[in-house]
């Protein structure tokens, strides 16, 4: 495998990104893979060079910050030649989120339809003593540098810590491939000289000013100790030209020689004010050197004491003074350090990484849009988790207009990602919202991989659709509700008319289209799918010992949107006629508040629950409701949930007249009709229901009897199958 690893600074440049590419690309290399690296300039080396198993390429380079900030120059010579790197190798690895070379090169990549990783080092934003520097690194973070990794097809981390700044960044699913070193046996006999030692960056974000500071003032009786500073960076230059006393600069030196002079140090010192797996920090617990280090990054992963706050220059004195008088303490902390990093291999990582790069191309990448937030959704849900089962990578582009769900979350399936602008349910008013939606769903759908794009319903189907066919992919227009039939309007309005217009078109394009009820076929009668198929609401199958005759207090159970169209409130009133029966409703929606306010001793608000706790409740309920508002032409042809559950649990269920479901209802013989928004009618049914034994033992058996037809297991085989097809073509 050609694996090419991008990072703005590389050798002769010292650092601890350059330190971890080196490590792993030369683990990488001893397992067979071809390393090259592409960098910046920044010291104005050989333009390509071949470096101990890797082959470096360099790009003219403008140095901005003290070369801080390495900018690759605007030529056609650097372009051609990331241009051909990228294309020619089977792997890229970006590292570092805020360098225009980053940034660049996930462009690139997109451009060309290469895929590659994203790996990030760092924990905190880089913080500089200039407020408009922090400010700019802020807004970099939070949008290119967050690009960098949301585009990525592998987000990696060297560290815990970086993971969860990764996660504070919007990332997504983080892999964490830690910092490592390679061991030699602890050495307790060491000679030591009259020195302390400090490796890294020569830059003010080490934190280097705080510690010559500290050493200067440690006192009269450590006149003969030593401060050995190796590194270079911008500040080395001052420091040479105040020519501290005792304190010594050794500027860049080789790997063999900065171990050498970390075991002949009494303690090592880093005082960073950020870091990620500190590279130097592993190295001198290696050469079994004390350590005190700021408490940053996952600094205290590995050191677990002598750690202090950054720029507390009071604690970093007290710690010195400490561990040059407790040198046997010192020398057991040291050990304990030793043993914990004894799991930070470099053929470790380097077998977590290959592992990674192998299992890239394992599955089919599916995304599910969906315009609420999938908190819970039982059908994307259910299929998604059909499909995972499959091997196909399922992922879940979610809006959350109330901003109450986690950005990202972790399903057995794959990942849900939020979109959270707030927005009203069930109003026009939404239709101000859809166009940044939209505009959200195209360039999210442009900038991730995917084999399928699974849009669900048209607020989601147009910036799909269009998406899909820009990148050549397949697309599945799974119909919940057909919307030209849910806005009130007439069937003879322009905007009636236009709404089908764009949902035919939407059906006549897309490589594959899912109804939920063979109803539906007559309301999406003139469009010409190319392959249609019915896949049921149905529940999947649980274990449940049947109940054939209902409780004393006769209990209803209402899971699902709470709106104006649900005759909930009818219900409702029939609980306050009725004291023996009992009501609960779970949900969420635009009356979420008003049930969730209601006071009486026959009722239970449950508000927002998983789809498992739906069907845990289902199953104690004597009963079922589904009284959907016939008068909007969208429920005439409806397949709630709440039916196939019924089925499912052996549940008699009441429903409103001419709405659909009542003919799959009256046809299999397991519920009772009703007049929508009539008390008398409901009241009647329910009083029924729980008095006539032998009418509610029928339902019962008759409903069990009608799952097998609807079963869940034959619903996911159909959708497996057409993905199948699908993606075979």
């Amino acid at each position: 495998m050609k694996i090419l690893f991008i990072s703005s600074f590389y050798k002769p440049h010292e650092g601890g990104v350059e330190k971890y590419i080196e490590s792993l690309g030369t683990a990488l290399a001893t397992r067979g893979q071809e390393i090259n690296i592409l960098c910046c300039n920044t010291e104005y080396a050989k333009k390509i060079e071949k470096h101990k198993q890797f082959k470096i390429y360099r790009l003219d380079t403008i140095n901005i910050l003290n070369n801080q900030f390495p900018l690759p120059k605007p030529t056609a010579n650097n372009f051609r030649l990331i241009k051909r790197l990228i294309k020619e190798s089977d792997l890229v690895n970006i590292h570092v989120r805020f360098y225009p070379l980053s940034f660049l090169s996930a462009m690139m990549c997109k451009i060309y339809g290469k895929g590659y990783f994203a790996t990030e080092h760092g924990t905190v934003h880089t913080k500089f003593t200039n407020p408009l520097f922090n400010l700019t690194v802020r807004i970099w973070d939070h949008t290119l540098g967050a690009l960098i990794f949301v585009m990525a097809e592998q987000k990696i981390a060297t560290s815990k810590k970086a993971a969860e700044f990764l996660h504070h960044l919007g990332s997504g699913k983080t892999t964490v491939i830690p910092n490592s070193i390679n061991l030699l046996p602890f050495d307790e006999k060491r000679k030591t000289k009259n020195q302390l030692v400090f490796v890294g960056r020569v830059i003010e974000q080490k934190g280097i000013l705080d510690l010559i500071n500290v050493f200067n003032n440690l006192g009269t009786e450590y006149k003969d100790l030593k401060l050995v500073i190796i590194g270079d960076g911008p500040l080395r230059k001052k420091i040479d030209q105040i020519g501290y006393k005792n304190i010594i600069l050794k500027g860049n030196i080789s790997n063999k020689y900065i171990f050498s002079e970390l075991r002949k140090s009494k303690v090592f010192i880093n005082p960073s004010y950020s870091e990620g797996m500190p590279t130097t920090v592993l190295e001198a617990i290696a050469a079994g050197v004390p350590v005190i280090a700021t408490n940053t990054g996952s600094t205290s992963d590995i050191v677990k004491k002598y750690l202090f706050y950054p720029r507390d220059l009071k604690a970093l004195k007290e710690l010195i003074l400490h561990v040059l008088s407790n040198r046997e303490e010192a020398i057991d902390i040291a050990k304990e350090n030793y043993e914990r990093i004894k799991k930070f291999t470099w053929k470790n990582t380097a077998d977590k990484f290959l592992k990674l790069a192998i299992n890239r191309k394992r599955g089919k990448k599916v995304i599910f849009v969906r315009s609420n937030p999938v908190s819970p959704d039982p059908r994307v849900e259910k299929e998604a988790a059909a499909l995972s089962k499959e091997g196909f990578e399922v992922s879940i582009l979610a809006w959350d207009r109330e901003k109450m769900n986690k950005r990202h979350e972790k399903k057995s399936f794959g990942f849900i990602t939020r979109f959270r602008l707030y927005a009203p349910y069930g109003k026009l008013s939404v239709f101000f919202y859809l166009p940044i939606w939209w505009f959200y769903v195209f360039f999210y759908l442009l900038l991730h991989k995917f084999d399928v794009v699974h849009a669900c319903d048209l607020d989601t189907a147009l910036p799909s659709l269009i998406a899909a066919k820009i990148k050549r992919k397949k697309i599945i227009y799974d119909i919940f509700d057909f919307y030209a039939d849910f806005v009130p309007f007439s069937k003879e309005s322009l905007f009636y008319r236009m709404i089908k217009k764009i949902d035919f078109f939407v059906i006549n394009h897309s490589n594959s289209v899912i109804i939920v009820s063979d109803e539906r076929k007559k309301q999406i009668a003139g469009s010409n799918p190319r392959t249609l198929i019915i896949i049921y609401n149905s529940p999947p199958k649980i274990e449940v010992i049947p109940r054939f005759i209902p409780n004393r207090n006769f209990s209803i159970f209402y899971a699902g949107i709470l709106d104006n169209n649900r005759d909930l409130d009818t219900l409702i009133s029939a609980a306050k006629d009725n004291p023996k029966i009992h009501i609960t409703i779970a949900g969420y929606g635009e009356k979420s508040e008003y049930y969730k306010q209601i006071k009486m001793e026959n009722y239970e608000f449950l508000g927002k629950i998983s789809y498992q706790r739906v069907l845990k409740e289902t199953a104690k309920a004597d009963a079922l409701i589904a009284t959907y508002d016939p008068s909007i032409r969208n429920h005439k042809f409806s397949s709630p949930n709440k039916v196939f559950e019924a089925m499912l649990l052996g549940k008699p269920i009441i429903v409103a007249k001419n709405t659909g479901i009542d003919k799959l209802v009256t046809k299999k013989d397991f519920g009772i009709m009703v007049k929508y928004n009539n008390l008398k009618d409901l009241s009647n049914a329910i009083n029924l229901l729980a008095t006539n034994k032998s009418m509610y033992k029928n339902f019962v058996q008759n409903a069990l009897n009608s799952y097998p037809n609807y079963s869940w297991e034959r619903m996911a085989k159909r959708l497996i199958d057409t993905y199948k097809k699908l993606v075979q073509q």
